[in-house]
């Protein structure tokens, strides 16, 4: 398997690796990244470097869009961003789906209305699009009560059982590690509510993403938008 740098996702071999304070060689990262036991540009947030790789991509022929879009997908798994978002904005959106009122304290055993929610809505259909799992509705903050709902993100109210206009808003998407659903989530749920940043949460609406790398639930990778404080 290719070895690629845990900070910009280049393809690394021995000549290119990285070095420790020691002067010993490491196969994590690339000598561009980290020389001497430290990274060499310290401070560089991980859509930074999306701005630093794009153009070395672009002049290997790839489309900027395309350039653009994989270090995206790939970046936020990688070591040294693990934990750290990346930040969209997106337009109104309009959710259509089914819902349940639950609440953390509720859920925390495992046992809550979430899986029976889960149950219900893979009985009654077989998705051919993203699924979108909504967290609206919010009495407070994670501490209260929310409206949990399953479905997907349409172009208009369609009379299903739950519907939600969420407003425009900035988002920090945090991205899973490939691994069994039931623990991915549970984990990058847990960096969130430990996220050094989560003072700029709104409550306004939060949603998972379930897309074609969660088909396979022993390997799904999944995506959480939070909406933020721009």
């Amino acid at each position: 398997m290719e070895q690629i740098c845990q900070s910009c996702s280049i393809p690394i071999s021995p000549e290119v690796f990285g070095t420790e304070q020691t002067g010993e060689k490491t196969n994590e990262y690339c000598k561009y990244c980290y020389e001497n036991g430290t990274f060499t540009q310290p401070d560089t947030t991980m859509e930074e470097m999306i701005e630093i790789c794009v153009p070395h991509m672009i002049g290997e022929g790839m489309p900027e869009q395309q350039a653009r879009s994989i270090l995206k997908e790939v970046l936020p798994a990688l070591s040294r961003w693990k934990g750290d978002p990346l930040f969209v904005k997106l337009p109104t959106q309009v959710f259509n789906g089914i819902s349940t009122e639950t609440s953390n304290e509720k859920e925390i055993d495992g046992k809550g209305e979430i899986p029976l929610l889960w149950d219900r809505y893979f009985a009654g259909q077989s998705p051919k699009e993203d699924i979108i799992a909504l967290y609206t509705n919010y009495t407070s903050d994670e501490s209260g009560g929310y409206t949990f709902a399953i479905g997907s993100f349409t172009e208009k109210m369609e009379g299903s059982s739950f519907s939600s206009l969420l407003p425009e808003s900035t988002y920090a998407v945090f991205t899973s590690r490939k691994g069994n659903v039931k623990e991915v989530v549970p984990e990058l749920w847990n960096t969130i509510w430990n996220w050094k940043d989560k003072h700029r949460r709104t409550f306004t609406g939060d949603f998972e993403v379930y897309d074609a790398g969660s088909i396979n639930p022993d390997e799904a990778q999944v995506k959480i938008y939070i909406a933020v404080k721009a």
